[in-house]
């Protein structure tokens, strides 16, 4: 498990949607496939540490959507 799926259910809840085990299985899945690629992509770019700038490189291009900044 890779996110606090009371938190993630709450979130749903909060805006009146209802959420069962299932799809929470799913969303979980979801994002350790997301951080396990962002992992090998900060593994290829030779990063040791991750701050935000480094981020933004090896976020999945699906994913992330850079801001104009």
């Amino acid at each position: 498990m890779i996110l606090n799926k009371t938190a993630v259910k709450r979130l749903f809840h909060r805006e009146g949607i209802q959420v069962n085990i299932l799809a929470l299985n799913y969303i979980d899945e979801w994002a350790l496939e997301v951080v396990t690629e962002m992992i090998e992509n900060a593994k290829v770019e030779g990063y040791k540490r991750v701050k935000l700038k480094a981020v933004k490189k090896i976020c999945p291009s699906l994913i992330w959507e850079p801001s104009n900044d």
